[in-house]
């Protein structure tokens, strides 16, 4: 009887352990992301290398004092709203990689050796699974190119290629910087890459962030604009103070002859930073003006911009400045032609210049004191530009622009459809666009449309 007992005893404590599971096991702790920051670079290009591969409102139909209805008013671009950073979602580590026994050291020199690299490897964590990736240059091993940035990282237990970079002229693709530039928890790689050879220094910046399958470029178009992309160098600092990092490109003078003869040229920084999505242009600052239409041409994008005293002060010095040069299409021939060494006479000052932008600043000061409500202010730069130009050959057609506006303004108090009367007139008289921004300006000259002689809404 006892042996029955004890036999029935053990089968009931075996059952009830069955019965109650496995106990849960701790998930393992992911490897920090590294966030090392590679030294900026300064890319100062050589000179001989070739090429890689707001609703806009409908318009109102009283009748102008001409007696024509306006015309509905082109939209304009708007602005790109502040990023908030404490909307960042970081990302979340994938499971860490197994990797082969050997040193990850060991594996960089040995594909180094492979790749008859010259330059040092990074090794860094950028697809934020706790292993570093390889970031090597070399050889492009395919026989196009002058050389590659090959991105290694361990895939089912060994070492292979997840993304590479060529470029069609030397150098290889430089790498600026790996860093959690966007602070969402995974580093972004900052390449430049040389796009133009012979005399050319043009560069093209990729920034690069893993998604967890393929790299994303994160870089805005118009970080690449075809304007004057002569990169002289790449900065990064939290410029706005919100926590993510802002890429600073500064860009030079072009190298190639072609390029540089259709100028005249300024050097420029621009300033990228992270709205969300992508990374942006933030602002775009040129160096001084040296002749009039570029003075002009700045104001007239501070006020876009809404910095009305800039842009006072700026067409204020478009008029009264002694010190600005002026520019003319026999000039451009002439700068053109003489790129390198004088061998003409140089052309005299176009006598047609300046009554033609000093009435066109004296118009949009009119245009400034109006849409900040200082109308008394706004009538008294009208009289002025009346008074001043009303009868000069040259000036006289921004004044009838001016007429046109103001009294379409004075209709209906308002801008729009004063903004409707301007740009139809300037659709009416092309020929007032063209000492203002043209082909005859250059390459990085803005080329004005209608739309362009009163951009409020």
């Amino acid at each position: 009887m006892k042996k029955i007992f004890w036999q029935t005893l053990i089968a009931s404590i075996f059952l009830i352990t069955a019965c109650a599971g496995t106990p849960p096991q701790s998930q393992p702790t992911s490897a920090p992301v590294s966030n090392s920051l590679i030294a900026t670079s300064t890319f100062l290009p050589t000179a001989t290398q070739t090429s890689i591969p707001s609703t806009t409102p409908t318009a109102s139909t009283p009748a102008l004092a001409s007696g024509a209805s306006v015309t509905p008013l082109p939209t304009i671009p708007t602005f790109t709203p502040t990023f908030d950073a404490s909307t960042i979602l970081t990302v979340t580590p994938a499971p860490k990689a197994e990797c082969p026994e050997e040193t990850l050291n060991e594996v960089a020199q040995s594909i180094a050796k492979d790749l008859k690299s010259t330059e040092p490897y990074q090794l860094i964590d950028v697809t934020n699974d706790g292993q570093s990736e390889i970031l090597i240059n070399g050889e492009t091993k395919d026989g196009v190119g002058a050389g590659s940035l090959y991105i290694y990282s361990c895939q089912s237990g060994t070492y292979t290629i997840l993304h590479k970079i060529s470029a069609l002229e030397s150098p290889s693709p430089q790498l600026a910087i790996v860093q959690d530039l966007n602070k969402n928890g995974i580093s972004e790689i900052v390449i430049a890459i040389r796009t133009c050879g012979g005399f050319g220094s043009c560069w093209v910046i990729s920034i690069l962030e893993w998604d967890g399958e393929v790299f994303q470029n994160l870089a805005d178009d118009q970080i690449n604009e075809d304007r004057a992309p002569w990169l002289d160098k790449l900065d990064f600092d939290d410029t706005d103070n919100n926590g993510t990092i802002e890429i600073i490109v500064s860009k030079g003078l072009p190298s190639h002859p072609d390029r540089l003869s259709d100028g005249p040229w300024r050097k420029y920084t621009e300033v990228y930073s992270w709205n969300g999505k992508m990374y942006v242009q933030k602002s775009r600052t040129l160096t001084s003006p040296q002749f009039r239409f570029q003075v002009i041409q700045d104001a007239d994008q501070e006020t876009i911009k809404q910095n009305y005293d800039m842009a006072l002060s700026l067409y204020q010095e478009a008029i009264f400045s002694d010190k600005l040069e002026w520019w003319s299409i026999d000039r451009h021939i002439y700068y053109r032609n003489n790129i390198w060494e004088s061998t003409e006479p140089t052309p005299l000052p176009d006598s047609t210049e300046y009554p033609n932008l000093a009435a066109y600043a004296d118009y949009r000061i009119m245009l400034l004191h109006l849409i900040q409500g200082h109308e008394s202010d706004a009538t008294t730069a009208y009289n002025t530009l009346q008074q001043k130009f009303g009868n000069d050959p040259y000036g006289h057609p921004y004044a009838e622009m001016a007429t046109a506006f103001w009294d379409a303004y004075q209709s209906a108090h308002s801008v729009y459809d004063g903004c409707a009367a301007a740009i139809q007139y300037a659709a009416e008289h092309p020929e007032i666009l063209t000492p203002l921004g043209s082909g005859y300006h250059g390459a990085q000259s803005h080329q004005y449309k209608p739309e362009d002689v009163c951009p409020f809404r």
